[in-house]
């Protein structure tokens, strides 16, 4: 029996697509397999070990984020409406593919006692190896002992740069893993520069399944039925929109888009000349794959842009001298692919967007990658 440490809890479409794809590639290898919820117990110990997270920057942020959104809503009782609207599509993909599956653990002893139930466990993909989440014990799977094997495929560190406080633990944990693959190209020089080891930089989850198979998952028929462009931005910076703007004069498409994803954005609502929100995975799937256009910054919209083989546009999200920047699995994706220029760092983006992309090209480089990523899972789950 295998154990899953993934993230499919999350409301956000790439953590829920890519733990889908994940229990789908273990499914067609007839593996058994359960998902363990891990349901912290706020014990004294638990908050005093937890309290010292107040110094890492990239914890802060997302606490920050996560105020803002609960103040959102509480102040704004439109949003507060259409976030629910959206949540009930991602808690019904929810209890349809993972729930079934899931064995809750409360507490860390409960945690440690179940674990032995198990033949391997396997960690990823996503960010799972934050430096924010590092005190849980959890995806880092130190809570696994030594004598079962301990996998990590595609795990992501979400940040180009381990805080120095953290290295020593950061290196403990990363010793104890068993199989090693990372999701970027800086994840594993980041393993490499604190162990020593070599880690398989692997396909995110979501490319191990085909084209064909994203293209059932999302149905047949269209929800948007003219042609348009699609903009998925989790960031907020304004120019971003005033360049798909420029798109939309230039092509005379309108502009399909997402509101409000990571947090209320005000200027959104003028933003986008359509903004559903009963949008789940499958229909956040199919709004990709029937775009003219796609302008993002966003890593999974970049992965199922290039799988749809699109004319589209990745923009950096963070500013690059920022310490809680995440462009690193962009820039790494987007290389591995052999898709550097579709990476806006300026200029005109009605010239950028219509060069041509060599998608046979692109598809060769894909295919190696997930030979590789599955020739590592293939060793990882079968040898002893």
């Amino acid at each position: 029996m295998l154990g899953l440490c993934i993230c499919y809890y999350n409301y956000n479409y790439g953590s829920m697509l890519q733990a889908y794809a994940t229990i789908k590639e273990l499914e067609k290898r007839e593996l058994s397999y359960q998902i363990i919820g891990y349901q912290k117990e706020k014990t004294i110990p638990f908050l005093v070990k937890n309290s010292f997270r107040i110094f890492n920057k990239t914890w802060v942020s997302e606490k920050k984020l996560l105020m803002q959104k609960k103040l959102s809503c509480m102040t704004n009782k439109k949003y507060a409406k259409n976030l629910k609207e959206r949540n009930t599509y991602f808690s019904d993909f929810e209890k349809e593919f993972f729930e079934p599956y899931v064995r809750l653990c409360k507490g860390y002893h409960k945690l440690q006692e179940v674990v032995q139930d198990y033949d391997a466990i396997l960690v990823g993909s996503d960010q799972m190896w934050s430096p924010s989440g590092l005190a849980t014990n959890f995806y880092n799977l130190m809570f696994v002992p030594d004598k079962i094997k301990k996998i990590s495929y595609a795990s992501s560190f979400g940040v180009s740069k381990i805080p120095t406080y953290q290295k020593r633990r950061t290196k403990q944990y990363l010793s104890r893993i068993d199989y090693l693959s990372v999701r970027e190209n800086r994840a594993a020089e980041i393993v490499n520069e604190l162990t020593g080891r070599s880690a398989l930089v692997a396909v995110d989850p979501t490319m191990l399944l085909s084209k064909e198979e994203w293209d059932e998952f999302s149905g047949t028929e269209k929800i948007v039925k003219e042609k348009y462009i699609f903009a998925y931005f989790l960031g907020t910076q304004k120019k971003q929109r005033e360049e798909v703007e420029k798109l939309k004069a230039m092509t005379g498409l309108k502009i399909v888009t997402l509101r409000h994803l990571d947090e209320f954005v005000a200027e959104d609502e003028n933003f986008g000349d359509f903004a559903p929100y009963k949008i789940g995975p499958k229909e956040f799937i199919n709004l990709i794959k029937n775009a003219e256009y796609i302008c993002t910054d966003s890593f999974h919209g970049s992965v199922f842009s290039s799988l749809f083989q699109k004319q589209f546009i990745t923009f950096s999200r963070y500013k690059e001298n920022t310490s809680v920047s995440k462009n690193s699995r962009i820039v790494s994706l987007l290389k591995n692919l052999g898709l550097e220029q579709r990476h806006f760092v300026g200029g005109d983006i009605t010239t950028e967007m219509q060069k041509s992309i060599d998608y046979t090209v692109v598809e060769q480089r894909r295919k190696r990658m997930i030979e590789n990523s599955k020739q590592f899972l293939n060793d990882a789950l079968t040898k002893n």
